[in-house]
């Protein structure tokens, strides 16, 4: 039997490779459309902060706990093209900058297209330093 050419195999296995990793790639990528026919948000987010759970277009909820000393956050969200996006019944560019109160801060995000209507809501609570260490040292007590 002929044993095939050494060049060739590691361009076989370099191929395999570049495929199977770009095939891992396409999970991180944002998506660009959703499924046909649906409404709702590309992607959504806090500038320096990290949402809860990690955004899905299918998930209608979202929670962001802050120190109390936070004022102010940068909303990200993008819709497919031809989509409005209202929060809080306010006209919506897509990056904009929202003041956020003592306590419980709720925004509800309306994505508009074509007569449908998809929400989601985004509850951002600000914590004292030490509620959040009361919380912390309550979870050790055990």
């Amino acid at each position: 039997m002929k044993q095939s050419n050494p060049k060739y195999r590691r361009l076989w296995l370099l191929a395999m490779f570049c495929l199977l990793a770009l095939s891992n790639c396409s999970d991180n990528l944002e998506h660009d459309a959703l499924p046909d026919g649906t409404t709702g948000l590309l992607s959504l987010s806090v500038g320096g902060f990290q949402i809860l759970p990690s955004f899905e277009s299918n998930i209608s909820e979202y929670k962001l706990e802050l120190n109390e000393e936070v004022e102010q956050i940068i909303l990200h969200a993008k819709s497919s093209s031809n989509a409005t996006i209202m929060v809080n019944s306010q006209l919506f560019s897509g990056e904009e900058e929202l003041e956020v109160t003592s306590g419980i801060n709720q925004f509800e995000i309306q994505v508009i297209k074509n007569g449908e209507v998809r929400g989601y809501r985004l509850i951002i609570t600000k914590i004292h330093h030490e509620d959040s260490l009361a919380r912390d040292e309550g979870a050790n007590d055990d």
